[in-house]
């Protein structure tokens, strides 16, 4: 198979292949010109130290055939120390406690909270002169994920002993149910990475479109900030795509699905569907977006609708174009999105 390197930084390689896939191959200090031929063909996505670009043994531009160069001696596995570790597992720590502790609404027992965090995490791992191997990187983050969803099912174990089958928390819903123990621990988890990762793609593409397309004005005068919400979620559609199973034999439009079958609804495509919008392409504020599947249907709707949108045209979008006015994109021709089943902007630069 062929392949072209189309980007070169300190950083990585990026490599697109004849068949449309890619690959980002990280630069390692020192490396020879097998340990990139290699990685093109059994790519390794993990970071390593950069170098300067001249010392890549490959430019932008260059092509060739998957195969070729590859050494016959083995490359020997590269080491970091600690300190380099500890920045792969935990990026940007101080900086992002640093940036919530001086929010508008920072406290001292807020402070607190946040140094006695950092200093947890600091501990996981000694500053010492100790050599990690990739193997032993990989290890840790497989050690610390499966220990946090195992911290969830601890935690779900517990509520299920006392929850009141009566009120409407998502697990006494499930509960009456008759969810199995794996079922609820699935869509639990389910629950807190859709409220990490769909309003952060949303409120920072909502804001993109309050700039993009001039409508601070409008919005603060009519204050509609929820059909701003829903415009852009029919839009974009945060969630592109959701895998089903098929139940049962089932033919549509002469195409035949068998029961088992697993496909892909392209909420995306729905949400831009001409039969059902009107210019679908154009983001209308003045839209009915009640046709809009975003949230997807049926009850396969989504448990966190309500407080997603209370949370984002209610509480985030107002109070921070209330707190800075005078917000506006760096540059309108330079943000890009991406993502098929998680779809969103991929940089907001902004400036105030």
């Amino acid at each position: 198979m062929k392949f072209k390197i189309t980007e070169v930084d300190t950083l990585k390689l990026k490599v697109e292949y004849e068949d449309g896939s890619w690959a980002l191959i990280p630069t390692l200090k020192d490396a020879d010109k097998g340990y990139y031929a290699k990685r093109i063909v059994e790519y390794c996505n993990t970071p390593q130290e950069p170098v300067p670009v001249g010392d890549i043994p490959y430019k932008l531009g260059d092509e060739g055939t998957v195969g070729d160069d590859v050494p016959e001696v083995e490359i020997q596995n590269p080491e970091i120390d600690a300190g380099q570790m500890r920045e792969v597992l935990y990026p940007s720590l101080q900086e992002q406690f640093d940036a919530l502790y001086h929010s508008r609404n920072g406290s001292d027992a807020q402070q607190t909270k946040i140094d006695a965090h950092i200093k947890f995490v600091k501990g996981k791992i000694p500053m010492d002169s100790t050599q990690y191997t990739v193997e032993d990187i990989d290890k840790k983050i497989e050690e610390y994920c499966n220990n946090c969803t195992q911290s969830i099912d601890t935690h779900i174990d517990e509520m299920i002993s006392v929850v009141n089958n009566s009120d409407f928390s998502l697990i006494s819903t499930m509960l009456k149910g008759n969810l199995s123990a794996e079922q609820i621990s699935a869509n639990i988890k389910l629950a807190i990475s859709g409220g990490q990762n769909e309003p952060r793609d949303a409120i920072a593409g909502c804001i993109w479109a309050v700039l993009n397309f001039g409508l601070k004005e409008q919005l603060l005068e009519k204050d509609n900030w929820e059909q701003l919400f829903n415009e852009y979620c029919r839009w974009m559609s945060p969630i592109g795509m959701s895998p089903r199973e098929i139940a049962k034999d089932f033919v549509y439009k002469n195409v035949t699905f068998k029961k088992g079958d697993r496909v892909f609804l392209m909420f995306s495509s729905a949400n831009r569907d001409e039969k059902v919008f009107s210019n679908s392409d154009e983001f209308d504020l003045e839209r009915d977006c009640s046709k809009s599947i975003h949230f997807g249907a049926g009850p396969h709707y989504c448990a966190g609708a309500s407080i997603a949108s209370t949370m984002i045209s209610l509480v985030a979008l107002p109070k921070l174009f209330a707190a800075f006015p005078k917000l506006k994109l760096v540059d309108k021709e330079k943000y890009e999105f991406d993502g098929w089943a998680f779809r969103g902007i991929t940089s907001l630069k902004c400036e105030w």
